[in-house]
């Protein structure tokens, strides 16, 4: 399985994201999707940054490919309230894109920028 390291280019809707890679780039409908936020580690005595870590916050999947971009749709859903209840979390709604940052959203709503990292993960 090769990977394709690529930002989001744009917030579509509510549920599709375009991204800056297509299929010049080896991208395919269908590739597997994984938004990151990077989020910085800092000292708590210096408050020097020791570095940082890239944390998912969504999984999307590839719908449409351009030569230059593509677009991708959410397929991750929003967590029910009974995490041991497989059918009922099947039928959950999809999480939420907001491109407004807000201190409160819900567990449905996941923020993005243009400029997050995402990474396409393709099937050989």
């Amino acid at each position: 399985m090769s990977e394709i390291e690529a930002k989001v280019a744009r917030v579509i809707s509510d549920h599709q994201l375009a991204i800056n890679a297509g299929g010049s780039q080896g991208v395919r409908e269908g590739d597997a999707v994984a938004l990151y936020r990077t989020v910085d580690v800092k000292d708590p005595d210096s408050g020097d940054i020791l570095g940082s870590v890239k944390v998912k916050h969504l999984s999307l999947e590839v719908a449409f490919v351009e030569p230059k971009f593509c677009v991708a749709t959410v397929i991750e859903r929003q967590p029910s309230d009974r995490p041991n209840a497989i059918f009922i979390q099947s039928m959950m709604p999809l999480k939420r894109i907001t491109s407004t940052p807000v201190r409160q959203r819900s567990t449905g709503e996941v923020y993005v920028a243009v400029g997050d990292i995402v990474i396409i993960s393709q099937s050989d």
